[in-house]
This record gives structure tokens, sequence and C-alpha cells, in this order.
């Protein structure tokens, strides 16, 4: 098995190899005995049971459609949503026919409204999302965006999975346009594939579309060999994007995105040439970059959101349970477990965006046979702590002997970080399975968000984070705007985290020394966040916690609750004082009505230039999940 990133082929030995192996496609054909095996699965049963009655009322609809005026929108307005709204939908219907015509008893008779929908899918004049296309119409059959990718890899795993039923016509017109407007293009047209030179989540989506469909579809050994050629340097560039511990300042949202189309491009590669083309094989760096996803997860319900993240999209269990497998890495084979009992115990959210044919046949297709069996009450999935040096991202994870389960995840970094936040030295809080102290995350995108006004948004300001705000100085973007990293540790009795924020404020703020330490007591668990700062002048400062859990102010503590979920903030009177409740909006991703965060405000005693805030942290319940 060779690597052709780390060990680049020729074109004449990529042809060889390509003109020995045929297609063998990772969705098997419908008539496959894996899909009768995966029928019976927990998890399949769970899922159909949730589809079947929307696929039913849906089936004799149409589409919805996608108007000149809805592709016009975005460069009407710079509204995303209206039509990503309808563009995803059309692909969650197609998934949901789909999954009825491999898993009912009656499958057969959902083939017409499969080949219906496929067609109407196909026959869309530009498959990139107007945000991702130049021309004021929103359309252009030539722009290979993440959407367009996933659409051709779409088509390819269709073609693969219900061959025999499509006709020879359809297999025709298919192949004709992604070998026209996928292959052909990435290959003749470099100015339309600048994603192809960056280091972050479109360079591996991108890649996987194009070369994943062509796997799955083109027998042609030289143009396979051509685009391999062409795509390896390509993809090393991807695998730059990351640090040498593995990490990825996107989050792990944009790790489950990019790293898991990248994950899956290798698949198909090695399942193609029967094992000989690798993506993965002989790179330790591999090793690291695969544990980033799972290292990130706080509780069943939440993951570590700083930047552009979706603080309850946990990576996918197929994923995970791929990964875990391929590499014989333990930890992704246990949460893939736990996300495959999440599953077969919460009904899915079958309007998620990404609830797309492929999702759900890998889901099922990687899904254990059996149930499997969820850990005890009593006994919830132990995490490891986690320091990433380079990405400067630190975690602790422990339940104390009261039964209080915690997990704290601060950051250091710089703020030019891939979806960049000015963040640095921000933190999330999780108290027995219920985020406390949280982020924002990603907004709702829209035009203004990936322009010069990005740090106007409440999610992607100082604002809009636990951080302070120094003569009404908020951290500014740039590399030079960076955190140091003082102290990390864990410790039997102690866990701590020093950095130094200095640098993350311009001039202006008057500030020559800020320092936060994050220091935890593990036994009985008590959380000290500590603030010193040093300045030229008395100027103002006020620290915030941001946090969606509701908020009561008594006795000179504050007392944050989240289901059932209590946590006591006690502020060092001598030093501060709790000035103010705010509560700011912003815009949910995927979402069209304002949302509320609660921004806590406080204010250090100021003595000759120097200020100290210290707020202690406790849980004020002994229940937990």
């Amino acid at each position: 098995m060779r690597n052709i990133i780390r060990e680049p082929l020729s074109k004449s030995e990529l042809r060889e190899v390509f003109a020995a192996c045929p297609p063998g496609p990772l969705l098997p054909p419908k008539s496959d005995a894996r899909w009768q095996e995966c029928a019976a699965k927990p998890v399949t049963q769970k899922l159909l049971s949730e589809i079947l009655p929307r696929a039913i009322s849906e089936a004799q609809q149409p589409l919805p459609a996608l108007s000149a005026e809805l592709y016009g929108e975005y460069h009407r307005s710079g509204n995303r949503l209206k039509f990503e709204n309808v563009y995803f939908e059309r692909r969650r219907r197609l998934a949901r026919a789909v999954f009825c015509a491999l898993f009912t008893p009656d499958a057969q008779k959902w083939m017409p409204i499969v080949l219906r929908q496929w067609d109407d899918i196909f026959d869309e004049e530009s498959w990139a999302l107007p945000a991702h296309v130049t021309d004021p119409s929103g359309r252009d059959a030539n722009t290979i965006d993440l959407f367009a990718a996933e659409t051709a890899n779409l088509m390819g795993e269709l073609l693969n999975v219900f061959g025999a039923e499509a006709g020879q016509e359809r297999h025709s017109k298919i192949h004709d346009r992604l070998r026209q407007q996928f292959f052909v293009n990435y290959l003749e047209h470099p100015e339309r594939r600048r994603w192809s030179e960056m280091t972050h989540n479109w360079n591996a989506v991108c890649h996987q579309g194009v070369l994943g469909a062509a796997l799955a579809i083109e027998e042609d050994a030289d143009l396979l060999a051509r685009l391999f050629a062409t795509a390896a340097p390509c993809l090393e560039k991807f695998l730059s994007g990351f640090t040498a511990d593995g990490g990825c300042s996107e989050g792990p949202g944009y790790w489950n995105y990019g790293f898991g189309w990248f994950a899956v491009l290798n698949e198909q590669l090695e399942a193609r040439t029967r094992g000989a083309l690798s993506l993965f094989a002989d790179d330790r760096s591999i090793d690291e970059i695969a544990r980033f996803g799972r290292r990130t997860i706080l509780s069943p319900h939440c993951v570590v959101c700083f930047a552009d993240g979706v603080p309850n999209k946990l990576p996918r269990p197929s994923l995970l349970k791929y990964l875990g497998e391929r590499l014989n890495d333990a930890g992704n084979q246990s949460e893939a477990q736990a996300g495959y009992n999440a599953t077969l115990q919460n009904a899915p959210r079958l309007d998620e965006e990404r609830f797309d044919v492929f999702y759900l046949l890998r889901m099922v297709l990687c899904a254990p046979a059996a149930a499997p069996q969820p850990l005890p009450h009593t006994q919830p999935q132990n995490r490891e702590t986690v320091y990433l040096p380079d990405l400067a991202v630190w975690i602790s994870h422990g339940c104390d002997q009261h039964g209080t389960r915690w997990a704290l995840a601060a950051k250091a970094g710089n703020n030019a970080e891939h979806h960049n936040h000015n963040d640095c030295g921000s933190f999330m809080l999780v108290l027995n399975g219920q985020p406390i102290l949280d982020e924002i995350g990603a907004p709702q995108y829209e035009r203004d968000f990936f322009s010069a006004r990005r740090y106007e948004f409440l999610a992607a300001r100082t604002l809009g984070h636990s951080l302070p705000i120094i003569n009404n100085c908020e951290q500014q973007a740039g590399a030079q705007f960076a955190a140091s990293v003082i102290k990390a540790e864990f410790g039997a009795h102690h866990d701590e985290f020093s950095l130094d924020l200095t640098a993350c404020y311009p001039a202006e703020a008057r500030c020559t020394r800020y320092i936060r330490t994050f220091r935890v007591q593990r036994e009985p668990f008590e959380i000290e966040i500590g603030d010193e700062f040093e300045t030229q002048a008395e100027v103002p400062i006020e620290c915030a916690l941001m946090t969606h859990a509701e908020v009561q102010h008594h006795n000179g503590s504050l007392l944050l609750s989240s289901e059932n979920q209590s946590l006591q903030i006690k502020i060092s009177e001598d030093e501060a004082r709790f000035e103010r409740y705010e509560e700011p909006t912003y815009m949910k991703r995927g979402t069209t009505e304002p949302s509320t965060i609660h921004r806590l405000v406080f204010v250090p005693a100021i003595h000759e230039h120097t200020a100290r805030l210290t707020l202690r942290l406790k849980a004020a319940t002994g229940s937990h999940t």
C-alpha cells in the first residue's frame, strides 16, 4: 500500500494501478446482501420509523423548486438561508426516498419516486450555492464549490447503488456531466479551483467530490491517473493546515466535515485500488488528526465550539467507527458506540441540513448489528484530559466523589485562525452533561459575515465571548494578536491552564500585562478563574461570562441553571463586583429569528494601575447525568 501524498507516484504508475482496478463502489448495489443485513439493524429500524411517515407524505409531491428568484436572492440581499433551505430539503427528500427504497418491505414501489427526485436534482442548472458563485444570477454550472462537489459524489454513488434500475440514458448523461463539469474542468481550469491550494475544509471536501465521483464511475485509467497526480500535492496542503498535535483551528464541526470527507476519499481510493493506493498509509500525522474530533467531545450533547463551531454537533458515528477500525483507535471506536447509542435514544433530526443520502447510508452501513449496550446511568463515558500544545487548546475532564462531572475547555491561539473569532482566552464549561458557560459558535451565515464586517457580528467579536473589554477595546484580528501559554498541567489534585493574553489587545487598550489562569480543584470540584491586569493608567475594565442558562443573582453570588444542573459563581468582593446583566441577540445557525445569550459583566477593582478579578465556580446540585 503506497501513500500517494507522502510517496508521490508518476502518472504512468498511477495509470497502471487504475487500469488493473475497475470501479469498486463504496456504497454497494441495491441487490447486495449488505443492505439486507442493514435492514435488520436497530439503528436502521429506528431511522426508518421516523423517515417512512415523512417520506409517504412527500411521495407524490414535487421537490420544492429552485427558482431563478431564489438563485438570485443572495446577490440581491446577502441572505443565504432562503435558497439553502430549499436546496438542502431537496436532497433530504431524496435521501428519505432512497432509504425507503432500500429498507421497506415494498421497496420496489419507491424506485419511481427515487428516479424522479434523482432526475430533478441532476437537472439543476447549477449545483453550487449562489454564495459561492460570482455571477449575479447565482448560477454557474462550472463552479465547483463544496456542494457542487458533494452533489457530484452523490450522483456517482447513486449510480453504484441503483445502477441496475437507472437505465443506460441516465448513466450516460450523468457520466457526461461529471466528466465535463468536474473531471475535465478540474484538470483544465486550475483558476476555477483556488480551493485546491487552501489548507482548510474546502480543499478536502471539493477534492473528495471530484475524485470520489471519478473513483465511483470512471473507467478511463489515464484520466484517473491525471486527476490523482494533480490532486496529491494539493491534498498535502490540506493536511498542512492541521497543527502538529492533530489540531484543527476550525473546530470539531469543520474537522468532521473536512477531514471526514478526506477519510471518505481515502476509503474510496483504497477500495477502488484494492489496497494498492492510500491517503492514510504510513502517515503518523493522520493518527493525531483522526483523534481530534473525539478529543473535543465534552459530553454526549456538546463539543468544543471555538470559532465557527456548532455546540451540539458531535462527530458522525460512522466516521468515528471507520477511523477507529482503520487506524486501530480504541477511543474512536468507543465514541462511535456512544454516538450510535445516542441515535437509538433520541429522535433523528430529519430537518437537519446534512441528513442526506450519503450520511444516512454510511450511518447504517457502519452501525453495529445489535444495539450497543449503553453505559449505566451511574457510569458515564470517561473522557481523557487533553492538551494540544500546537493548537493551544486545553480540556479538563473529571468527576468528584459527589458525582459532579465536569468538562472545562479553554483556548489560547491567535486571531488569524481558520473561521477565526477574536477569542483568545475564551472557554466553555459543561457540568454533568449540560453546557453552563458556553459559546455562540457559528451564527447564521450571511454575506457580511465573510467580509470586512465579520467582527461586527456578536459571534465573532470579543464582546460575544467570556472575555474582558479593556479600556473599551476588544481583541483585534490578525496573527500578531496572539496568546502565549504559561502553564498547562493536569494533576492528581489540580488542573491548571495559565496564559498571557496581553498581546491580544491593541495598544489603545493601554494594557501592559494581562494573565488569565484556570485552576480546577478536582476534589471536591471547584474552578477558580483569575484575571490579573496591569495598565498604563486607570482604564475601565469589564470582564464577562457568556451563558444560555437561567441566571439568578442573590446574596453576593450568581446561580446559573440549565436543565437540572446549577452552577454557583462567587465573587471576591474586595477585588470586584457584579456590574450588570445584558441580553445581546444574534442569529443562531439555521434560524430566521434572533436568539438571546446572557452576558454577565463583572468589574474588577483597580489599584494603582493593577486589577484582579477572581471568580470561584462550583456545582450547586448533586444531581448528575
